[in-house]
């Protein structure tokens, strides 16, 4: 926040005895007990009790999100704890609700003796002693909330000054990790996923705005062969992509490939392909398995075994409770390896810690009495092992088959096992669906019927996702295989791995009901599709078992891991086409459940109360908000324009239109809405500008959205939404040789001193008047030239000038005379940018104006792609762009541009890359507010750049999804 009166402060006034939340604390708080096994330097995350006052820490993320579902508050990382050191123990008091830290054995064994609960070691202080941790004691808290653990020399100084006790240093915290710019080491945009951060608010939603979730099922596409590159054809195994497919992206995102394929030509790849990714993307098992491993349900108790072909070895089963038997001739397979990786596999596996005896026969031989051999052979196993240890289960990708010699000696041994007690499982019971490519595995809408099935055949089936899946290989000097198209096999160690967990909670559980299990509790898509749906098949047998708190705890993990977006138009007022073009681009958005919220006329501050009390109540992740519709469509907030000048007068130009603060729901909505940027600084008024996920507005009229869906959606299919070149058109404004507001030497420095700017660009500069860019350019500021360079291809152009809301000028200065000529304006800029389709970046005013009726909605209606624009005056107060970076921090606008590039350059989305930039300028404006007020890098006229500068597009779609569906 801007001003840090909230949190710190009321943790003076709490003196009453608290009502701890921490549900059964032998339940919650037993996750990690906490620390049991450090592996890396860890995050400590910085929790808070609004009722109590108390502060918590913890590493433990399922223990983090368990408490924000129970109302508290996320408060960010507190510090980074080493691997190891001195231990730092933790204490819990049943009486009060507290918990207590401490690095002293003795104070650990006297709190004991009072009834203190002791939970193990939290953490380590650093031997080093770099970042002490300082304690405070507040002795008038009655309850909980009695110390406060902070790295934050003015937060212990804040304290002290509120009558809190200085208790020293408690334990040391490691230095934070280097950031990738060694310029930078703070990289204060941080790359954090925030959960909301709410404040009571007075008013209640009207009603006004209908909040629903986009149920849509997607339909693979009908691919078609390319240069002989067939789709869903199999190129590991070392083969190479020998045809040109750089044109079809879908068709690259089908194949299955390993570590090992190449394309015969790196031109033949499309733009926004990147298989190394893929690869690792398909490793996790989705569909919020994670959560499962997280909360220790990973088959660990479980003995299980599983037929298929032989396995060789493997680092991703080199250290599962395996025992292997080979009863083939070979020492290796394709099959082998993937089947046992998609069960057991570390980073893949649904049963990582199960018992698993895996029998391996030469299933290529097409005789079933390999399958039965190897059935009687766990039958005899099974006569050796302890009751607790016995073989409870066994798992075929495969079915018993007529078409092959000796079915029935497979039947009998099939009988024989279950009379044996050992249940049999085969992949034949079970449907075929595939993972959208690098869409968010945990949202059941990204999985599609695979497209070699016939969706008819039993509809009755449980579908399990078998393709987008990457398995071990270990031939021909392969690791691993990304599967854009697997089959049946894929989907039975995947529930047995899930049956396994199941077993380990109850292992009275029969075959019967575990199927019945899997079906009552699975997922039904808009189709009526059941799908497999691993936390609520866990959470129910944890229920049946009467474990009922643990299965509420990991239903709450789920919610509390639920990532969204809100959407939000106004359906009264654009037409149903247009509405069907919103709702079909939403659809490829794949990183986050969509939600639909209908205005319906309401006003900004319904909107925002609206969205603020749905996302209190659904729990979760907001990943972002995208707006459709102009200002008269979709309000934004009004916001003054008014600061004070170091002179002592006032600066009152207006109203700015802004969208910034649907970015976070930190905010009462009546601050918000008297919002200054003046009232902020004087009067210290408790507003957070910092944004907590993206928002972008698409500023369209009725009728005007299926025309750019057309366009925008062609060039992500054509581009994969590739970073483009960079393209400056550089005017300064100054009548000065000394040009502080030059973006070329800006750009040359991003790449050259900082680094950050990897992507082509192109410099063109005024070359005219008085006072020509020193730049070494390639030509002048001239319209030409931006023709000649949108007739290239597509591109990001950065414009720095004069603007108004329908102009951008051309300004020069001849014998100390300002000239303006228009160099693009509303009637001129469709046709002198009407050849590729580009992104236009505006450091001018006012070219956002209002939102609607402007340069940027007139650019929108041609062939450009996204506006970063202002929507009223941009000051220049504070920019120079030859300042260092630590200066460049202190209220210059430049440092948001850094911010941006260096955000877009380490692989961001482009409306992930601008809010990363708002972050990061809006720290550093929260930081240079704590300096006295000054004419040269003014803040409060930065809080007004901050405030008018706007994402006007889209928040980018999965181009990989959209390439694959329909």
């Amino acid at each position: 926040m801007i001003k840090a009166k909230s949190k710190i402060l009321s943790i003076v006034l709490v003196i009453t005895t608290v009502l701890s939340l921490f549900a059964s604390s032998s339940e919650i708080m037993s996750m990690a007990t906490v620390h049991a096994e450090v592996t890396a330097t860890l995050a400590m995350y910085r929790m808070y009790n609004p009722n109590s006052g108390e502060h918590f820490y913890t590493s433990g993320v399922g223990e983090k999100d368990s408490l924000i579902v129970a109302g508290w508050n996320y408060e960010g990382i507190g510090w980074y704890a080493p691997n190891d050191g001195h231990a730092v123990y933790r204490l819990y008091n049943p009486n009060a609700g507290d918990h207590h830290y401490t690095m002293s054995e003795d104070e650990n064994h006297m709190l004991m003796a009072q009834g203190w609960r002791y939970e193990g070691i939290g953490w380590f202080s650093d031997g080093d002693k770099k970042v002490p941790v300082y304690r405070q004691y507040n002795r008038n808290a009655k309850g909980a909330g009695a110390h406060n653990y902070t790295t934050s020399s003015g937060e212990r100084d804040m304290l002290i000054q509120a009558t809190w006790e200085d208790e020293g240093i408690g334990w040391y915290a490691s230095a934070l990790p280097p950031s990738d710019d060694p310029t930078d080491p703070t990289d204060p945009e941080g790359d954090i996923e925030e959960r909301p951060v709410y404040t009571d608010d007075s008013v209640s939603p009207s009603g006004r705005v209908s909040i629903t979730e986009l149920n849509t099922t997607k339909k693979s596409a009908q691919l078609s062969a390319t240069n002989g590159v067939e789709p869903y054809g199999n190129y590991w195994f070392g083969k190479s992509i020998d045809g040109d497919i750089s044109d079809n992206l879908g068709l690259a995102y089908s194949l299955s490939v390993s570590d090992q394929t190449r394309f015969a030509s790196d031109s033949y790849a499309p733009d926004g392909y990147n298989k190394d990714e893929l690869i690792e993307w398909g490793k996790y098992s989705g569909l919020n398995t994670d959560i499962l491993k997280e909360y220790g349900y990973t088959g660990q108790g479980a003995t299980i075994a599983y037929v298929d072909q032989p396995i060789g070895s493997h680092e991703i089963y080199n250290d599962i409770n395996l025992h292997y038997k080979n009863n083939s001739t070979s020492e290796t397979s394709m099959h082998g390896p993937a089947v046992l990786s998609l069960l057991a596999g570390k980073n893949t596996g649904t049963a990582p810690d199960a018992e698993v005896y895996y029998y391996a026969h030469a299933a290529w031989e097409q005789d079933q009495t390999t399958h039965a051999e190897c059935l009687y052979q766990i039958i005899e196993q099974n006569k050796s092992l302890s009751d607790d240890k016995k073989i409870r289960m066994v798992g075929f990708s495969d079915n018993i088959d007529e078409n092959e010699a000796n079915a029935d000696a497979f039947r009998e041994a099939v009988a024989a096992c279950e009379t044996a007690g050992i249940m049999v499982w085969f992949c034949g019971e079970y449907g075929p669906m595939s993972f959208n490519p690098m869409s968010n595995k945990d949202d059941f809408s990204n999985l599609v019927v695979s497209q070699w099935w016939n969706e008819s055949f039993n509809p009755e089936l449980v579908f399990v996702p078998e393709s987008g899946r990457t398995t071990a290989a270990n031939e021909m000097g392969n690791k691993y295989i990304y599967w854009g198209q697997g089959g049946l096999s894929w989907t039975m160690p995947y529930v047995l791995g899930l049956y396994a967990d199941a077993l380990a909670i109850d292992s009275t559980l029969t075959q019967s009901e575990l199927r019945q299990l899997i079906v009552n509790t699975a997922y039904t898509n808009s189709k009526g599709q059941k799908i497999v749906y691993p936390v609520n098949f866990i959470a129910t047998v944890l229920e049946n078992a009467g474990r009922t708190q643990d299965a509420t705890t990991l239903r709450n993990a789920e919610k509390a891991d639920e990532k969204y977006i809100y959407a939000v138009y106004n359906s009264s007022q654009i037409s149903s086409s247009d509405v069907t073009a919103i709702k079909k681009y939403l659809s490829n958005v794949t990183d986050a459940k969509v939600l639909l919220a209908d205005t319906k006329n309401a006003d900004a501050k319904d909107i925002f109360v609206s969205l603020k009390a749905d996302a209190k109540k659904r729990g979760g992740i907001v990943k972002g908000v995208q707006i459709f519709g102009t200002n008269s469509i979709v309000p934004s907030f009004s916001t003054s324009y008014k600061v004070q000048m170091a002179n002592g007068e006032m600066d009152e130009m207006g109203i700015m239109a802004s969208d910034l603060f649907y970015g976070n729901f930190r905010n009462q909505v009546s601050d918000v809405l008297k919002y200054s940027a003046y009232d902020h600084y004087e009067k210290n008024i408790d507003v957070t500008v910092t944004p907590d996920w993206p928002v972008a507005r698409l500023p369209l009229s009725s009728g005007e959205y299926s025309a750019f869906f057309n366009k925008y959606n062609s060039y992500a299919l054509n581009s994969g939404l590739e970073q483009q070149d960079i393209v400056n058109f550089s005017n300064p404004i100054f009548a000065s040789t000394y040009h502080t507001d030059d973006m070329g030497t800006f750009l040359n420095r991003a790449n050259s001193e900082w680094g950050i700017l990897k992507t082509p660009y192109r410099l063109y500069g005024n070359l005219k008047g008085d006072y020509p860019v020193s730049n070494e350019v390639l030509g002048g500021f001239e319209v030409a030239n931006l023709t000649a360079e949108n007739k290239k291809g597509s591109s990001e152009f950065i414009i720095n000038s004069h603007g108004q809301w329908n102009n951008i000028d051309n300004a020069y200065f001849v014998n100390g005379q300002e000239q303006r000529e228009s160099f693009v304006n509303m009637d001129t800029i469709n046709t002198v940018l009407s050849a590729n389709p580009y992104y236009l970046d505006l450091w001018t005013c006012n070219n956002g104006w209002e939102m609607e009726n402007n340069l940027t909605t007139k650019a929108l209606s041609g062939q450009c792609l996204g506006v970063f624009s202002a929507t009223h005056i941009i000051s220049n107060n504070g920019v120079n762009c030859y300042a260092s970076l630590s200066d460049m921090k202190k209220s210059n606008f430049y440092y948001f541009y850094y911010s941006y590039l260096k955000a877009l350059n380490s692989g961001n989305t482009r409306s992930r890359a601008f809010y990363k930039a708002q972050r990061a300028y809006a720290n550093a404006l929260v930081e240079d507010m704590k300096e006295p007020l000054r004419l040269e890098g003014n803040v409060q006229f930065n809080l007004c750049n901050l405030i008018t500068y706007h994402n006007f597009g889209v928040l980018e779609p999965n181009a990989a999804t959209m390439s694959m569906t329909q």
